[in-house]
């Protein structure tokens, strides 16, 4: 008996839990049902995929010979990078660094966080060992679906009516003239976007491959090779493969091996690399039970406005594919080498020249995200839950971010060299503010969501994996075989690093942040009694003779612009330019140095573009520079171009001559001085050493815009003329020639040196010189 009553209680126990596991159950499925049907209110029939994405669009065959191509490291300058190198199937589509590593790797075939940059291989002069691509590899797995634009900032691109910025249809590309569409583009958007990589030194080209070309020829340089014009592969079986991707059999190499067939089989290959076999799709479908509990909650966040309690995602990733393939600031992580010369990049801006694009970079699919990490146009974040955080509060993730990279396998140990990093951050996210003062940020604001509203939003984004991604059988189908012939013996036979360890300590000399800039100062010495430099100064300068001047086996420079205290850009407001403008507005600029003061030192004239008056850095002699161009009477803003320092009246200072861009928008300084219809330089004299006075004068008298100038006595009658270069798209002639009527003013003589008619339909001179090419004196 004593037995039976533990046994009744265990028997009852069991009945109770049973009864509370059925209440539980019930209460569950209750709240699926209601999150269920909470979320078939925001299913639109326009978030469901239409079934001919799906479709294959190319032949196998054709997708094959894109493989080969893909996986080739001919495509490379110099055979060292493959697209696979940086795009492998088994990394998702990418490469799994924050920032990619093309030419000159140290180990080409080494795919992963222990790829690096091999800067004693490279001569790239930027190379420091940190990666050397400035933006993170996207997946090409899905890169078909993108109806618009390819490249974070879109530079390959779709022009419609519907686009304010599009000028006629077709496909705008980095080979695009004058706003136009590109005459060589493909048919679609992949085939556009696979003519650029193979012409990046960065990411294929290399620095030594095709000096000195156009995109076009390091193209047909490309072509060369696999067509065996060039005798550069020892194994070639290249037109074989093309012959049965085109199904050509008796096609011969000149009418198969062309560049446009390479970049439609690259094209097909990609193209083939839909994966979106996954949850959601599927319960789009019908199949209520392929999304957790979880997921679904994750969903109701996602398409929610931050109204109505959500997290607002849907307004830029916007279903099938979740992006609009429109151009946002969110004010990522800027680091790496970026795409100016001061490690910022602007994004789309850098393509439409619109300062409302401004750290614009184009929405990303989310589907795979899962597998696609690290994340953002740098790949500053490493996993969904903080890329999620960064969008709910950029100024809070940007505060708090590692700058250190201590967590990030390929950067900790190149972390010194983005000691910018921070500050080029607050830079963007000072625009998002702006923007979102403005209203025309879509980025959210007071978002605030619990850890589990975030783990429900990962968990939804996991809805979007395609099983295939994570399948290293199901990927096979992208790789080449080691069974099947290499068409040239240059296939990537990809390594993964499973961590990565440090590169070697860098080679390239990193200035000391402590060192003192006056240490990059002329050392200071007596002068030989026989030198006479007429400076007005008592700082001696050192002069040595050739045989005494030590010779230095480090023949590089070290940027020291910031620390010398030169801190001008040249900047053109957006409003200025125009179709008609827009090239030669983009190629202006110019600078001048010379000693204006009298001190033997130096000084730096540089011209800043339509915002500021240009500056002037006087040397204040000791390696640092002070822009005095306001005392120096440079005060008025206009479209400086080509800067020349010169003695043009003999008087021995330096005056300076500028050249201008004409334009409607913002007249020349000495037209606006003088009320001279025709001039468009600006002279100015040099006044005792101590400021610039405005001499019209001595301006040209030119209708064009006018682009550099190049001084010497021609008619040897004891001072300096002028020799002018011009940019116009016009039969008319210019003057080019100048002759100096002893320093009173400038006379044309174009008619009596025979310099008439020297060029066609166009004056694009640029640069001249004189030179005394027959020795006649």
């Amino acid at each position: 008996m004593s037995n039976l009553i533990p046994l009744l209680t265990l028997v009852l126990l069991s009945l109770l839990v049973t009864s509370c596991d059925e209440n539980d159950d019930i209460v569950s499925s209750n709240a699926e049902a209601d999150l269920q049907q909470e979320l078939s209110a925001y299913i639109r029939a326009d978030l469901i995929p239409h079934i001919e994405i799906l479709q294959k669009q190319n032949s196998a065959a054709l997708e094959r010979l894109g493989m080969e191509l893909f996986f080739s490291k001919s495509l490379s300058g110099n055979f060292d990078v493959a697209c696979a190198s940086c795009h492998h199937p088994l990394l998702a589509g990418g490469d799994r660094l924050s920032l990619p590593v093309g030419e000159s790797a140290h180990n080409p075939d080494l795919l992963g966080p222990g790829r690096w940059h091999d800067w004693r291989a490279s001569m790239d002069h930027k190379a420091d060992g940190a990666p050397n691509v400035a933006r993170h590899s996207p997946t090409t797995f899905n890169s078909a679906l993108y109806k618009r634009a390819l490249f974070a900032d879109g530079r390959v691109f779709l022009e419609t009516p519907g686009d304010s910025f599009a000028t006629q249809p077709g496909i705008r590309s980095p080979d695009s003239r004058f706003a136009q569409s590109d005459a060589n583009a493909g048919t679609s958007l992949l085939a556009t976007q696979t003519r650029f990589p193979v012409t990046s030194n960065e990411e294929m080209r290399g620095f030594t491959f095709a000096p000195g070309m156009s995109n076009d020829e390091v193209r047909l340089r490309i072509v060369q090779r696999l067509n065996g014009q060039s005798a550069e592969l020892d194994h070639n079986r290249w037109l074989d493969h093309f012959r049965l991707g085109f199904n050509a059999p008796t096609a011969t190499t000149d009418a198969l091996i062309n560049f446009n067939n390479i970049q439609q089989a690259l094209a097909a290959y990609q193209n083939s690399q839909i994966l979106v076999d996954n949850s959601w799709y599927r319960y789009l479908g019908g199949d209520t039970n392929a999304l957790s509990e979880q997921q679904k909650r994750g969903a109701l966040l996602f398409f929610k406005t931050a109204e109505d309690g959500g997290a607002n995602c849907i307004a830029c990733h916007q279903p099938p594919v979740f992006t609009d393939e429109k151009y946002h600031n969110i004010a990522m992580i800027q680091f790496g080498r970026g795409k100016r010369a001061g490690h910022e990049d602007f994004g789309r801006r850098g393509v439409t020249q619109r300062e409302q694009d401004r750290y614009g970079f184009r929405t990303p699919s989310l589907l795979n995200i899962e597998h696609t990490a690290p994340y953002g146009h740098t790949g500053a974040y490493l996993d969904l839950h903080s890329i999620i955080r960064h969008h709910l509060d950029p100024t809070a993730a940007i505060d708090n971010f590692d700058f250190a990279f201590r967590e990030n396998p390929q950067l900790k140990h190149v972390a010194s060299l983005y000691d910018n990093a921070r500050k080029l951050s607050r830079d963007a996210l000072k625009a998002l503010k702006v923007n979102q003062q403005k209203n025309t940020s879509l980025l959210a604001e007071g978002i605030a969501l619990s850890d589990t509203d975030i783990s429900d939003l990962v968990a939804f984004l996991t809805a979007l994996t395609d099983p295939c991604v994570a399948s290293v059988d199901c990927l096979q189908q992208w790789i080449p075989s080691g069974d099947e012939p290499d068409p040239d013996n240059m296939r990537l036979i990809a390594e993964f690093a499973e961590s990565a360890s440090a590169p070697p300590e860098n080679l390239r000399h990193v200035p000391d942040p402590g060192l003192k800039i006056s240490a990059l100062a002329p050392q200071t010495g007596k002068l030989p009694p026989e030198i006479d430099l007429s400076c007005n100064t008592d700082i001696p300068v050192t002069a040595r003779s050739p045989d005494d001047q030590p010779v230095s086996s480090n023949f590089q420079f070290i940027d020291s612009t910031k620390a010398a205290g030169i801190d001008a850009t040249h900047f053109i407001e957006p409003e200025i330019y125009d179709i008609k403008s827009m090239q030669r507005l983009g190629f202006s600029g110019g600078a001048a140095a010379g000693d204006i003061d009298g001190d033997c030192f130096n000084d730096i004239y540089y011209v800043t573009g339509s915002k500021t008056p240009d500056a002037l850095y006087i040397n204040n002699t000791d390696g640092t520079f002070t822009n005095q161009a306001e005392s120096w009477n440079i005060n008025q803003r206009e479209l400086s171009n080509g800067a020349s320092f010169v003695d043009i009246d003999g008087d021995g200072d330096l005056d300076l001559f500028t050249g201008n861009i004409t334009h409607p928008g913002l007249s020349p300084i000495t037209r606006n001085n003088a009320n001279a219809a025709l001039l468009t330089s600006t002279s100015y004299r040099n006044e005792q050493q101590k400021k610039f006075s405005l001499w019209p004068q001595l301006s040209i008298q030119a209708t064009v815009a006018t682009w550099s100038f190049a001084f010497a006595d021609y008619d040897t009658d004891g001072d300096l003329d002028v020799l002018s270069s011009h940019w116009q798209f016009s039969p008319a002639q210019t003057q080019h020639l100048w002759r100096n009527e002893n320093g009173a003013a400038l006379t044309a003589v174009n008619d009596e040196s025979g310099l008439n008619n020297i060029h066609g339909n166009r004056d694009l001179s640029f640069t001249g010189i004189f030179s005394d090419v027959n020795s006649d004196g």
